[in-house]
């Protein structure tokens, strides 16, 4: 005869990453200065733990981009598990020209 016995010791891990909401689209600012300032709106994130995803960020809104580059803006989500979610956008500065 065979008989199992059960036990309960909770749920599984979490591998479930946090959920962003509103990643930006890529930015394109021209200026006839040289530095663009540009803001946008910031990203955010859930997590199936209900507990706020800590946020790091590469830059802020209102950063000075120079002219004639491409910034990659990225956001990084975590969890209390270690779990990632990522948010990257582009800013693009050109310069205007004057005549």
């Amino acid at each position: 005869m065979y008989h199992s016995l059960l036990t309960e010791s909770g749920p599984g891990p979490d591998t479930i990453p946090p959920v962003i909401r509103n990643c930006p689209s890529d930015k394109t600012e021209t200026t006839s200065t040289g530095v663009a300032q540009v803001t946008w709106t910031e990203p955010s994130a859930t997590d199936n733990s209900g507990i706020e995803p800590i946020v790091s960020r590469s830059h802020a809104p209102g950063s000075s981009f120079f002219v004639g580059t491409t910034t990659v803006v990225t956001y990084t989500f975590s969890d209390l598990s270690g779990n990632t979610a990522r948010c990257t956008f582009n800013v693009i500065v050109s310069g205007e020209h004057i005549e």
